[in-house]
């Protein structure tokens, strides 16, 4: 479900993109969308490998298989509401969503351009720190 986080990061930037350019169907559309397709991905894949729902939850190994069925089936409700997003994005000549410059063409700001390498140095040191509390967490909890 990793691959989630960066999709899920895309949507929030092309949610905030259509909404910019006044359009508010496709933003609103885009989670439902994804709900129904994670509801038939795992309908399939349940048909797929052919257990009923009571025999696969009932061992541990059929526990592990649904938790793969519903990560897939997340993946792909996520990469449906991306695309969705990303066609309406290029219909209304927002641009594309991979298409970042690392130094920004626009006004200068204080004496610089504004640039995503500016952001990053706000942003990485940020990242790390909050990084670290998690693992001094999680190495407290694992040598408790």
């Amino acid at each position: 479900m990793s691959p989630c986080i960066v999709t899920g990061a895309l949507c929030g930037i092309g949610f905030g993109a259509l909404n910019a350019v006044k359009s508010y169907v496709a933003p609103s559309i885009s989670p439902a969308l994804s709900s129904l397709v994670m509801m038939v991905s795992i309908v399939l894949l349940r048909h797929y490998d052919g257990a009923a729902a009571g025999q696969m939850l009932s061992t541990s190994q059929g526990v592990l298989v649904a938790g793969k069925h519903l990560a897939v089936a997340f993946l792909f409700g996520s990469l449906s509401q991306l695309l969705l997003q990303s066609v309406v994005m290029h219909r209304k000549g927002v641009g594309r969503f991979m298409r970042f410059r690392l130094q920004d063409q626009g006004k200068k700001q204080n004496g610089g351009y504004s640039s995503i390498l500016d952001i990053a140095r706000v942003l990485v040191p940020a990242t790390i720190a909050s990084t670290m509390l998690q693992l001094a967490t999680y190495t407290d909890l694992y040598f408790a």
